[in-house]
């Protein structure tokens, strides 16, 4: 009985090793959950910068500004990416490029409804693909992660549902952007903590596999 014991716990140690090698495979080390607050807070300064200039009833000023918000913000995150690249410290970007598929749907169809005369569903649209996009290399980054997806889903949903408030005044979309990237900035360098191995603001994470 001792014998199939240690047998038993020796199988049960080797599971847990290859499950640990298996996992350590699948991390991925370049997201940087201070670029991830910054690219918030740069949506809340140019939201607020919208609201104190009186552009919540000008179109074409509110999609540039988004735009701006755009482009600065994938400036930042994929930047972080680029420079942990270069620096050497990762070879695989699959992760990372999942999502960009998402944001060329996004474009198309931010493109197709201020074509249409509906820029109202444009905040909608924004909130539920950013939402998607927490859900995407899932094996590879924190599950918590998926609060803020279902956050910005939750975002959507009530925006679609609810008028063309969220367009009018280009604040309350800000903060919505900037209390989810915040959150997801946070999750990231917490995982960074634990796990370490915080290296100039770069975060190392792993799936806590609690599906």
């Amino acid at each position: 009985m001792a014998v199939a014991r240690m047998n038993v716990q020796e199988t049960i140690g080797m599971v847990a090793e290859l499950r640990q090698r298996v996992l350590e495979r699948q991390r991925f080390h370049g997201y940087s959950g201070l670029a991830r607050a910054a690219g918030g807070t740069w949506a809340l300064l140019l939201s607020g910068v919208a609201r104190w200039a009186g552009w919540g009833e000008k179109e074409q000023a509110l999609l540039t500004v988004w735009g701006v918000v755009f482009c600065g913000a994938v400036a930042m995150n994929y930047g972080a990416l680029v420079w942990w690249r270069l620096t050497g410290r990762g070879k695989n970007l699959g992760p990372a490029l999942e999502p960009l598929p998402m944001f060329w749907v996004g474009g198309v169809l931010t493109w197709a409804l201020a074509q249409a005369g509906v820029p109202d569903l444009l905040p909608g649209m924004w909130l539920g693909l950013l939402g998607l996009t927490q859900f995407t290399a899932k094996y590879a980054l924190p599950w918590r992660i998926r609060w803020v997806g279902w956050f910005y889903l939750t975002m959507s949903t009530i925006v679609l549902l609810g008028g063309d408030w969220a367009w009018r005044d280009p604040l309350v979309l800000g903060g919505m952007f900037f209390f989810g990237e915040w959150t997801g900035g946070f999750i990231l360098h917490e995982e960074t903590r634990k796990a370490g191995r915080l290296e100039a603001g770069t975060c190392v994470f792993t799936n806590d596999d609690e599906n």
